[in-house]
């Protein structure tokens, strides 16, 4: 079956493989040692991979196209920009092998949200330098659960409205007109990352 979005639409738990279960291949296969297995045979198993962690998303949903199909959307690009800097950034810019700890996955994953990039918080006035440590995963909990319940109050408020309340809102009420449109540039910037 095709939704309206010209997806196909499949059982959630086969979705949610179709999804997922690349970015487990991947995660085993960056653990695999070079000796093993030779950087550039990972980066020519990686590329069917890495393509999938793109297409998947936009060629399939689930049946109710809810929070675990919106899940299975996300966490493969997301995973896609982590795992493409293990398998091709870090060789071609750094020149490393491509291989990560399995211990070092944590870092990894979470780095890019956990740490402090404002380099003027580590100095005081009076020029000497301050260790600011970084922040544990479940501090972010909260800000994430807060971001989540602000951009589900605003898409839900935005999709409330049809396309003739929309033009009668532009003609009448510059105020909810100017909210609106705010709620939907909002949303759509938190969904692609902005």
């Amino acid at each position: 079956m095709i939704d309206e979005a010209g997806r196909i639409i499949l059982p959630s738990l086969t979705f949610g493989a179709y999804a997922l279960l690349p970015i487990s291949l991947l995660i085993l296969l960056s653990v695999i040692p070079t000796n093993k297995v030779s950087t550039r045979c990972k980066q020519a198993i990686s590329v069917p991979l890495l393509t999938s962690l793109l297409f998947i998303p936009y060629k399939y949903c689930d049946e109710e196209n809810g929070s675990f199909s919106v899940f299975c959307q996300i966490v493969p690009y997301v995973m896609f920009l982590r795992l493409l800097d293990i398998f091709w950034i870090t060789p071609l810019v750094y020149k490393k092998e491509a291989i990560i700890a399995a211990s070092e996955f944590n870092v990894e994953f979470w780095s890019c949200i956990k740490k402090d990039l404002k380099p003027h918080r580590e100095k005081k006035n009076d020029g000497t330098s301050v260790k600011i440590n970084d922040k544990r995963f479940y501090h972010l909990f909260v800000p994430i659960a807060l971001n989540a319940i602000l951009f589900d109050t605003l898409a839900s408020w935005a999709k409330t409205f049809t396309a003739d309340d929309i033009q009668m809102m532009y003609k009448t009420s510059y105020v909810q007109s100017f909210l609106f449109f705010w709620a939907v540039v909002e949303n759509t910037l938190q969904v692609s990352g902005g």
